[in-house]
């Protein structure tokens, strides 16, 4: 089972259009990790999503949802095989991709999150081995600063 490299990127919004551009640039042949999506309601009965553009809408509208979801890529020799949202606790996103990978200093990995964190103007970003972020932007700060590529790389 090969190794992943993740990448997170903090963004300065939950807009369920950025977040479709962001898939459909970097991982276009993607499948839903999962079959459906429940969401807690204020009623106590889940609202239960099947396809993830409704449940992105439904995130973007209630900034006080937390939430995780994952796509992974329908072509297996795709240099990003995942792509992930996660929707903190705090009303804030970071989006995510995998790549397969052993060191963050590679060039592919490198070249890719300078390319991203352009294209998501993310001011926080961090590269990462199969470790999934905090959910709350105060601890992600943190948890960026602790890994690759440290202050003055890349």
């Amino acid at each position: 089972m090969p190794q992943y490299l993740d990448q997170y990127f903090l963004v300065a919004n939950r807009d369920s259009e950025f977040v479709s551009a962001f898939l459909n640039r970097y991982l276009p042949d993607r499948k839903s990790s999962a079959e459906d999506y429940p969401v807690d309601s204020e009623a106590h009965t889940p609202i239960i999503f099947s396809e993830t553009s409704a449940l992105l809408r439904y995130l973007e509208a209630h900034p006080d949802k937390d939430y995780s979801i994952y796509w992974r890529s329908s072509n297996p020799v795709a240099t990003i095989q995942h792509a992930m949202a996660f929707y903190t606790r705090d009303g804030q996103l970071i989006l995510g991709i995998s790549i397969t990978g052993r060191h963050p200093e590679e060039p592919q990995s490198t070249a890719l999150f300078k390319a991203i964190k352009t294209f998501l103007s993310a001011k926080v970003a961090c590269i990462t081995a199969e470790e999934p972020p905090p959910d709350n932007v105060p601890d992600f700060i943190n948890f960026a600063a602790a890994r690759f590529p440290h202050s003055g790389q890349l």
